[in-house]
Order: C-alpha cells, then structure tokens, then sequence
C-alpha cells in the first residue's frame, strides 16, 4: 500500500483553502523527471537518469473536481512514494513543497507541487466553477 512520505505547505500544513479559487495545478520538477503525467488523481514522475526509479503522488479525488469546499494542505496529498523497479514496493519519498500562491502569469491563484530543484513546469487547468453559479444578474 502507498504511503503518505513527508512534504512540506506554505503556508502552513492547516492552511485551508477554497477549491473554487483554484485555476491551476503546476507541477515543478528538474529535466530528470520531467514530463510527468496526471490521471485521475495520480501524479506520475519517470526519471530519465534513472529509469528504474518510478515517483508518485495521489491528490485527493474530490479536490479535483470543482467546488465551493475549503480543505487545509495537510489533506491534499493523500499519498507520496516512489518504486524501483523491477520491484513494487512502495517506499515513502521525501522533499515536496505544496504551495497555495498567485501565478501573475496564469492570472489566478494555483496549487504548485514542486520536487528538488525545478527547472521545468507542466500547467495543469483544472475545472471552472459551472456557468450557473455566479448568477449575474442576482435574481430579485
């Protein structure tokens, strides 16, 4: 079974957040594991260097999925490890860092995920709020 490892949020793991304010995941990685895929809620790094060496993170399902819902960083990531093949056994990785912060240049506030030192980033649009929920003009 997976297991959680150790990350780091900023800015703070309580931190609670609305998920309807959240435009963007952006996943920050070096050339070495870069590109990696998201399915579902799987996060996915090869390593190019080290082919053998397989990193994964899961996201928690509902958050997703567009809401109003708050969750605190602690809850995000609900697992965080890595394999080395030919082997499967889950071994806690270490060393994320979760971020809650405002991407100027996404004009909006996005989730990044970075590992190690980045110099590479996939963008990741996540779903709006549905058309009906801000009703403009409010009903009267």
């Amino acid at each position: 079974m997976p297991t959680i490892g150790s990350y780091f949020s900023e800015p703070n793991d309580r931190f609670a957040l609305r998920r309807s304010y959240i435009t963007h995941i952006v996943l920050q990685q070096n050339m070495d594991n870069y590109p990696p895929t998201l399915s579902g809620n799987l996060i996915t790094w090869p390593s190019a260097g080290f082919p053998s060496i397989v990193q994964y993170m899961t996201l928690l399902p509902e958050f997703l999925a567009w809401s109003s819902n708050a969750y605190t960083l602690d809850h995000i990531i609900t697992a965080y490890w890595y394999i080395v093949l030919p082997s499967t056994t889950p071994v806690p990785n270490s060393g994320a860092v979760l971020r809650y912060k405002w991407r100027s240049d996404l004009q909006g506030m996005c989730l990044e995920i970075q590992k190690e030192l980045p110099n590479t980033e996939l963008i990741i649009d996540l779903d709006p709020a549905p058309s009906s929920y801000w009703l403009d003009p409010v009903p009267g």
